[in-house]
């Protein structure tokens, strides 16, 4: 919105309602937010996985060109928005959720590293936390992380790993992670992609 130059309030956003009717019962519509959108913090079902690697691929696509090639970004873009069924259905996967069921952000940890190997005990590694994109700012990524940090404590996690992007790894030392510098995440035996080595000492509860 261009900022007013007299002395009255803004304009007011236009009247649409926060949520319109599926276009389908298979496709829901998603529709673009123009305003803040409420939301709550909820543990993740496999029934959400659809939304879920639709949020990815929008808030990856959009939010990581700046910082990578069209080339790297689009030959990892596959294998970082796929949200995996057996993480989606443990309960330490997350999700902000909006009006009628909408997915505004998601995140969550395992004790599984990227690669799939099982961590040793106390150790436990934080997967896809992403926002929406256009509704970046609204502290959705910190609600989540900190549901993240909750979960993993009263698990008795005491350290938490993370390969953040080169986009998000401001968030992620806003959050109190360190870095320990960039590695090249192997995606696919083919594809390698640049990311910031993350982590964080935390004291189980």
């Amino acid at each position: 919105m261009a900022p007013s130059h007299d002395l009255g309030d803004p304009p007011a956003p236009p009247e649409e309602p926060l949520c319109r009717p599926p276009a389908s019962e298979t496709a829901p519509e998603i529709v673009p937010a123009r305003y803040a959108l409420p939301y709550s913090v909820r543990a993740a079902e496999p029934e959400d996985a659809a939304q879920i690697r639709s949020l990815l691929m929008r808030a990856y696509g959009r939010l990581l060109a700046p910082d990578y090639s069209a080339e790297d970004l689009a030959a990892a873009l596959p294998e970082l928005s796929a949200a995996h069924p057996a993480f989606l259905s443990s309960p330490t996967c997350f999700i902000a959720e909006g009006p009628c069921g909408r997915i505004l952000g998601c995140g969550g940890w395992s004790d599984y590293s990227p690669y799939r190997a099982r961590s040793s005990a106390g150790l436990g590694h934080i997967h896809h936390i992403a926002a929406d994109p256009d509704q970046i700012g609204r502290g959705i990524g910190s609600a989540i992380f900190a549901q993240v940090l909750l979960s993993a404590r009263l698990a008795g996690i005491a350290r938490l790993n993370a390969l953040a992007t080169r986009t998000a790894k401001g968030f992620f030392r806003a959050q109190g992670m360190q870095s320990y510098g960039e590695v090249a995440m192997r995606m696919t035996p083919e594809v390698r992609f640049a990311a910031e080595d993350m982590r964080m000492e935390i004291a189980p509860l």
